[in-house]
């Protein structure tokens, strides 16, 4: 599988990747609380950030790679920009 077969969805805590063309669910990884996550695909990454927290994912199997707390700046909504 490839990481163009597939769609990344960010919900209620956690990010989910779902086969582009039938819908069924791949891996689930869930992040943190039951907040709005903010999801990007940047070059074979997924950046997902929920809780004022930021987190790396393998997009083809969901394991986290890394994340970081951002200490200091609280729990609000994070948003994510990249070069592409």
């Amino acid at each position: 599988m490839k990481t163009s077969d597939l769609v990344f969805i960010g919900i209620n805590g956690s990010v989910i990747a779902l086969k582009r063309f039938t819908g069924h669910q791949v891996w689930a990884t869930h992040l943190k609380g039951a907040a709005f996550v903010n999801v990007v695909l940047q070059n074979e990454v997924v950046l997902a950030s929920c809780c004022g927290e930021i987190f790396c994912l393998n997009p083809l199997t969901g394991q986290g790679l890394w994340n970081n707390p951002l200490k200091g700046f609280g729990r609000g909504l994070a948003t994510i920009a990249t070069e592409h």
